[in-house]
């Protein structure tokens, strides 16, 4: 999904819930909304971005974390599109004149960005055993 989001396409995220339920009917389109939320867990507490309007999850499985960072670690091309994923998201927010705002009137995305870092806040003293690793992940620049 993040691959295909930074190329420009939309991504609706229930379709993608409900293909990957019909591929494996042994797990619910809400098991799959879960997983893709400990994903973002894991990515925003190893300061890594992730997929908008996918808030991270309270908690998570400590193998998802370290196979997450080991794929990062080994597959130079799969960090690298983390990576741009993020710096695409920074220049679309701060790109003048956008003022973050919302077109529908609902929040807007500096209300909503708030509101995610006070999740990441209250999940933020997990233990983080792969943080050793992060130097090689790289940054948002």
């Amino acid at each position: 999904m993040m691959r295909r989001e930074s190329a420009g396409e939309k991504v609706v995220k229930a379709h993608e819930y409900r293909r990957l339920h019909e591929e494996n009917p042994n797990r619910s389109g809400k098991a799959y909304e879960f997983k893709m939320q400990n994903i973002s867990a894991v990515l925003a507490l190893n300061d890594l971005p992730y997929i908008t309007g996918l808030t991270p999850a309270d908690a998570y499985q400590n193998l998802l974390e370290e196979m997450l960072l080991e794929r990062l670690e080994s597959d130079p091309a799969e960090r690298a599109m983390v990576l741009s994923y993020g710096n695409g998201l920074l220049q679309r927010w701060t790109r003048p004149g956008s003022h973050f705002a919302a077109t529908d009137g609902s929040t807007t995305r500096r209300q909503r960005a708030a509101r995610t870092e006070a999740h990441i806040q209250r999940i933020e003293d997990r233990p983080r055993r792969a943080r050793a690793r992060l130097p090689t992940l790289g940054t948002i620049r």
